[in-house]
């Protein structure tokens, strides 16, 4: 369904959810929401699914000049942010400072689902770089491992992005 509004405050057309960006990054099924293109610059939304991993997470790192707000929908989120660390229930916001070491992951078995508001824009960028594309029927999966998270450091330091001084260490 493309359909233009004629409004000074939307910036694009509406898309069909199935026309809408998904992608796998390290198990975590992503859907691009808003790009920084679509909000000129100021901010990056994204809805990330994930399932419960045993000892297997995303590293720790730094976006030194974006602030990311996670809202959880559904699931328990785990995260470290700076030397804080703490456990998020649905309806919780998680406020990650640009410049400061956090992570986040799915604490309890099962899946989570989370709205990630990255500000300023620009996290797309490292989503469709280090994601693999997936269609709308695309499902967290268990089936990662430390060398899947070493692998997408590897081509993290090959790039230049600015969430890798602390990840790959």
């Amino acid at each position: 369904m493309q359909s233009q509004l004629q409004s000074s405050f939307v910036t694009r057309s509406l898309r069909d959810v199935l026309g809408l960006e998904r992608y796998r990054i390290v198990g975590d099924v992503v859907t691009l929401l808003i790009s920084s293109d679509d909000a000129n610059g100021e901010l990056t939304l994204h809805e990330a699914v994930s399932v419960y991993r045993e000892g297997v997470a995303m590293r720790t790192h730094i976006h030194p000049e974006q602030t990311q707000y996670v809202r959880v929908l559904e699931g328990v989120i785990g995260y470290h942010i700076g030397d804080y660390s703490g456990i998020a229930q649905p309806g919780d916001i998680i406020v990650m400072p640009a410049g400061v070491a956090h992570r986040t992951w799915t604490a309890q078995p099962g899946e989570s689902r989370t709205l990630v508001l990255t500000a300023p824009g620009g996290f797309d960028h490292t989503i469709r770089s280090f994601g693999e594309p997936v269609d709308a029927a695309a499902r967290p999966t268990t089936d990662i491992s430390e060398s899947d998270i070493d692998e997408v450091c590897e081509r993290m330091l090959a790039s230049d992005t600015s969430i890798v001084p602390q990840m790959c260490q």
